[in-house]
């Protein structure tokens, strides 16, 4: 992708993709390296904002939150946010239920921008060039991580920023149906 394609994706993503809900990344990395830890409230905002187009997956996923309690959200978080290694850090995020690898992604990305970037099949799609692998696991999640970040220190930006790019590009050009 070049300079002027992730500009052009970017701004497309930006008005396209996230208007009915601006600024909640914003809010949320802002509450979290202030409070050094996310709430559960925080973790319910996100699940709705990740799953907010599949209906059923949103509703599975916020069941499975309903009897965790506040301070273990508090706790978990907390140490993944003082942990440098990505693979710990997913480990321990995946202790919580409801946080698989794409929610685990999310929680990553709305904290760290300039690091990660939100694990998705479209944006997998855009940027490794072929369809998503059934049966996820951690190496496919590091794989993505780290061709998004060579690819971005490339371009200038944040991983957030490319991924954005390379999801909408992927999701509106059907890329790799």
């Amino acid at each position: 992708m070049t300079r002027e394609e992730l500009l052009k994706w970017l701004k497309r993503y930006d008005t396209e993709e996230d208007s009915y809900n601006t600024g909640l990344e914003e809010h949320l990395r802002v509450s979290f390296k202030k409070n050094t830890f996310m709430t559960k409230p925080e973790l319910l905002q996100i699940i709705e904002w990740k799953f907010a187009t599949n209906k059923h997956r949103k509703i599975r996923q916020l069941n499975l939150l309903k009897n965790i309690m506040e301070e273990d959200v508090r706790r978990v978080s907390s140490a993944v946010f003082s942990i440098k290694e990505d693979s710990l850090r997913v480990k321990v995020l995946m202790t919580l239920p409801s946080v698989g690898l794409a929610v685990a992604s999310t929680v990553l990305a709305f904290y760290d921008p300039k690091d990660y970037g939100i694990y998705d099949i479209w944006s997998w799609r855009g940027l490794i060039r072929s369809k998503e692998p059934k049966g996820a696991t951690w190496k496919h999640l590091e794989i993505f991580w780290s061709t998004l970040r060579k690819e971005a220190k490339v371009l200038g930006t944040t991983c957030r920023d490319l991924e954005k790019a390379y999801f909408k590009m992927a999701k509106d050009s059907k890329f790799i149906s």
